[in-house]
């Protein structure tokens, strides 16, 4: 191979790989993404058992506590990670049948079919499993009223929990700062309203670090509910699990977010004329949400005039808010209409449109083309076409797992 040739191995999707060639005095930067650890059993036993701020978990439940697990719905390998809590619950003595399965609400994301497949028959047959649905009538009951005098309504099912267990993966969210201890929990077990309100289109001016309302109110939540535990996942490009932590929520979260900068931080020295963005994800296929946090990431490292390629093996078919950008003229006028309607993927739809008002964004996937231009995205259906991009001797950033990337800019 030509000496002034760099050969990248990007990994994407499930189990593709697209080995790009590029120029060396093009390449301004690539991002190798940290893949998960091989055992995600042992990982979570030994943060069960050593947990932060807080007794072993065997130690804080007694026999015959009906717990809840709150599983956040795109928890990594849902399965190993409640094989292990099923391990410790069940030492204790904790009955199958008074322990239920939960994960919140969610318009675009299936249930992790399965969730329970590592545990014996005889456990997976007792466990309970519920998704959360916000429109069922009496699925939400009144918990307390907030210091700022909201009413506070969450599911039955968490209500009538002796001891709820929150899962969450930890990792920056535009909306609330830092995501992950205890944010599963609200709005996503609660009611239509208050899922609405909690709607939001992200603050580009504000760091992970700096303080936001909706995340004080959910630590809120979860302390008038009562939780003394929890678990915070650090997501691995592949769809597995690169770090867990256990313990108090306020002090996992600390240690989560430090984890994940330590995994995830990357800085923005120089921007480049094209950004390949690849989202490597687990089994259970990729979102368009993954997708739209891994176009905003790639916005942060792109010139403006410039071009996103986005890798992925994306299926799903868009939401609402989405669907909304294919009736408008121009990304831009498209933000004033998803941010007015308000859909349910306002965040999504948001990334894509001023990500796409910024930069040129391409798109493999395995929709329909139709279907991806309607997106103000370009359909790219090989990566022979995103080779081709690559030879016209134009600056370029590789970020692998660009959906977990946390941008630092200077």
């Amino acid at each position: 191979m030509d000496s002034d040739i760099a050969q990248l191995e990007i990994p994407f999707g499930a189990s593709q790989l697209f080995v790009a060639n590029v120029l060396k005095r093009q390449l301004v930067m690539a991002f190798d993404a940290p893949q998960s650890v091989a055992n995600p059993v042992e990982l979570m036993t030994d943060a069960l058992e050593s947990p932060l701020g807080i007794s072993a978990l065997r130690t804080t439940i007694v026999p015959g506590d009906h717990i809840a697990v709150a599983m956040a719905r795109d928890t990594p390998v849902p399965e190993q990670v409640m094989f292990a809590l099923w391990d410790v619950l069940d030492d204790v003595g904790v009955n199958a049948a008074d322990t239920t399965l939960l994960f919140p609400s969610a318009f675009d994301i299936s249930v992790p079919p399965n969730a329970l497949s590592e545990l014996s028959d005889d456990a997976a047959k007792a466990v309970q499993q519920h998704t959360h649905d916000p429109l069922d009538e009496g699925g939400c009951n009144y918990l307390a009223t907030s210091a700022s005098g909201q009413r506070i309504y969450l599911s039955q099912h968490i209500l009538d929990a002796d001891f709820v267990l929150p899962v969450d993966v930890i990792c920056p969210d535009s909306v609330l700062g830092v995501r992950g201890s205890v944010s599963c929990l609200y709005p996503g077990f609660s009611d239509t309203e208050a899922i609405r309100k909690c709607l939001g289109q992200g603050h580009d001016e504000l760091s992970s670090d700096d303080l936001r309302p909706l995340r004080q109110f959910v630590e809120e939540v979860a302390w008038l509910l009562g939780v003394q535990f929890c678990v915070g996942l650090i997501p691995g490009a592949d769809g597995g699990i690169l770090a867990a932590c256990a313990g108090t929520p306020d002090v996992v979260l600390r240690a989560g977010m430090e984890s994940y900068r330590q995994s995830w931080e990357v800085e923005v020295t120089e921007k480049s004329d094209i950004v390949v963005a690849a989202v490597q994800t687990g089994t259970n296929g990729t979102t368009w949400e993954e997708v739209g946090r891994a176009v905003d990431v790639a916005r942060k490292f792109v010139n403006k005039g410039g071009r996103i390629v986005v890798l992925s093996e994306l299926e799903a078919k868009p939401g609402p808010g989405l669907s909304m950008l294919a009736s408008q003229r121009s990304a831009k006028s498209a933000l004033k209409v998803v941010r007015k309607e308000m859909p349910p993927d306002l965040l999504t739809a948001t990334r894509i449109a001023k990500a796409a008002d910024r930069a040129d964004v391409y798109l493999l996937s395995k929709l329909p083309e139709n279907v991806v231009e309607d997106l103000f995205l370009f359909p790219i259906s090989s990566t022979d076409e995103v080779q081709r991009l690559l030879n016209g001797g134009e600056t370029v950033t590789i970020l692998g797992g660009a959906q977990y990337i946390l941008p630092v800019v200077p």
